[in-house]
């Protein structure tokens, strides 16, 4: 009979505990592992309350005769449901929402490990009460994904509502020898963009500055620029603006700068004016995309490709160790085109309660009526119409 022992981390002061023994098993290069479960990083998270979020841990340690064999590091925070018709936002409900830092559990490969998976959630289940919602964007790669899509909503009795508008690809870069046989590797199409993109820079900012930081004291001076960019950007226009040079996240960056981990790029004109950024996690042997923009004033020279280039360029010169760069959740054109690895993914939620239940159907109902309206509007050549009085009234 297998012998499984869990061990329940609930508090800052066990991760700390904790941390010899969890870095000691990422060395064994386990499943799942990334920068966003590492303890470190969870560390300098919670620390500094990022986001406010409010978090309550539940990381589970699962031991097999002794031996560690997987770690759950799971949250629960609390989580406003949004009932919505159409663009119009009705009303909130306070709710609890399950996550997982990472997206993973991290594991030993194992014909177990789906076993593990379900003692651990049985344990979840039944030790902490009122989890209405669990949620998680999966990279389909690995035994743990394929446990949620395919065994949790069975094991567990729990209804499962894959977004399938999120089932795509996700991508990485493979880094080869050089920068310049990773542009060689393009079809034509790509390295003609590349080539005339640089180009373009160099004839209308032929003295352009690109600048890269990575120490603790610099960190603020890069989030401010990182939002004086941000603030112009389609991003904020379209979903809005969220500050990063605010103390929590500048602390924060700060104690991943320490680690040796952050590289932030800037690149700006001669005079010095902000053209775009790019940021992210050296970890390993990954360099983590983690958030880029440009100001559309300077379209024209394509800020925004021309930093990811100049990003990678550097990178591979510099930082000989890190093997591939990645992209993060979502087919963004540009990863699209720059990616040469591509990793299925899905975004996947459960409705833990009778209370989650409720709400997502309630919330079925609203779309569907909407959509039936829609429908009708089409039908009758009164949509536009509609839609311009709508318009008005707002």
């Amino acid at each position: 009979m297998i012998d499984y022992r869990l061990d329940v981390i609930d508090s800052l002061s066990g991760l700390k505990e904790i941390t010899p023994e969890w870095l000691a098993f990422l060395e064994t290069k386990p499943f799942g592992g990334t920068v966003f479960n590492d303890p470190l990083y969870l560390k300098a998270f919670l620390e500094n309350d990022v986001g406010k979020m409010n978090e309550t841990l539940f990381f589970v340690l699962l031991r097999e005769n002794g031996e560690l064999r997987c770690i759950a590091p799971i949250y629960i925070r609390p989580y406003r449901f949004a009932l919505s018709f159409a663009s119009k936002r009705l009303c909130s409900v306070a709710a609890r929402k399950m996550g997982v830092f990472g997206n993973s559990f991290i594991y030993r490969d194992s014909p177990d490990s789906g076993e593990w998976f379900q003692a651990i959630f049985d344990f979840v289940f039944r030790s902490v009460k009122g989890i209405d919602f669990f949620s998680a964007e999966l990279r389909l790669d690995g035994p743990f994904a394929d446990y949620l899509v395919h065994r949790f909503e069975a094991n567990h009795k729990i209804r499962c509502i894959p977004n399938e508008e999120t089932r795509q690809n996700s991508y990485q870069i493979l880094f080869p020898e050089s920068y310049a046989a990773l542009v060689g590797s393009y079809g034509r199409n790509l390295k003609k963009n590349i080539r005339e993109n640089r180009n373009a820079l160099e004839k209308y900012e032929p003295r352009s500055q690109f600048l890269c930081f990575t120490l603790p004291e610099d960190m603020e001076k890069f989030l401010e620029s990182l939002d004086e960019i941000q603030k112009t950007s389609w991003k904020s226009a379209t979903y809005g603006f969220t500050p990063w040079n605010v103390a929590d996240r500048v602390a924060f960056v700060r104690c991943l700068a320490s680690l040796g981990w952050v590289r932030g790029n800037l690149l700006l004109t001669e005079s010095g004016k902000l053209m775009s950024f790019y940021y992210g996690l050296c970890y390993r042997d990954c360099f983590y995309a983690i958030n880029t923009s440009y100001d559309p004033a300077y379209s024209g020279v394509s800020p925004g490709t021309n930093t990811l280039a100049l990003t990678l360029e550097m990178l591979m010169r510099e930082r000989p160790d890190i093997q591939y760069a990645d992209l993060g959740f979502g087919a963004l054109d540009y990863k699209v085109k720059w990616g040469n690895k591509a990793i299925p993914s899905l975004e996947v939620s459960f409705l833990c309660t009778r209370k989650g239940r409720i709400l997502n159907r309630t919330q079925a109902v609203l779309n569907g009526v909407v959509s039936a309206v829609k429908k009708c509007l089409d039908r009758i050549g009164m949509t536009n119409r509609v839609r311009k009085y709508l318009k008005n009234k707002t």
